[in-house]
């Protein structure tokens, strides 16, 4: 034990000799250490922990090949998608959502605006991850529109 605390004393002093070093190699360390924390951190949060949801290992995305090769990252046609959802075999269900989200503003009774980003979802979206709606209420399939056909006149 003697030893061990000599050598502390030995190497404090060393330390406090070279003052410019000490700083350089906390600073080295500490950066260091950051970035190997982050790092692990965001693998560990998107490809080592399960998404939140009920049976996400089931949870698959779809992409459209392109006859001259190209592959989108997600772009599939929604009538596609019906065709999918409405087909017998092994795929459960079948959702479309929007890639690009629509910037609205919400303007509230005796509240502050807020700036929501909205995505156009499919009926069905919500059961698929298993969460409820936070506003307003769910749609059916009768009452979705196709996007060939537009909005429905009321």
């Amino acid at each position: 034990m003697d030893v061990l605390l000599q050598d502390l004393r030995y190497a404090v002093r060393k330390l406090l000799a070279a003052p410019a070093f000490t700083v350089a190699a906390v600073v080295t360390l500490a950066i260091g250490i950051g970035a190997t924390t982050a790092i692990f951190s965001t693998v560990n949060a998107t490809l080592l922990r399960p998404l939140p949801y009920p049976q996400s290992e089931n949870l698959i995305a779809l992409r459209t090949r392109y006859t001259d090769g190209r592959v989108t990252t997600g772009l599939v046609a929604a009538v596609e998608v019906a065709r999918l959802s409405d087909a017998k075999g092994s795929i459960e269900r079948a959702v479309g959502m929007s890639s690009v989200p629509l910037d609205v503003t919400l303007l509230r009774d005796n509240a502050p605006p807020l700036r929501a980003a909205v995505h156009f979802v499919g009926d069905g979206f919500f059961g698929v991850f298993g969460l409820p709606m936070t506003l307003g209420s769910a749609f059916t399939h009768e009452q979705q529109t196709p996007i060939t056909q537009g909005p429905n006149p009321r």
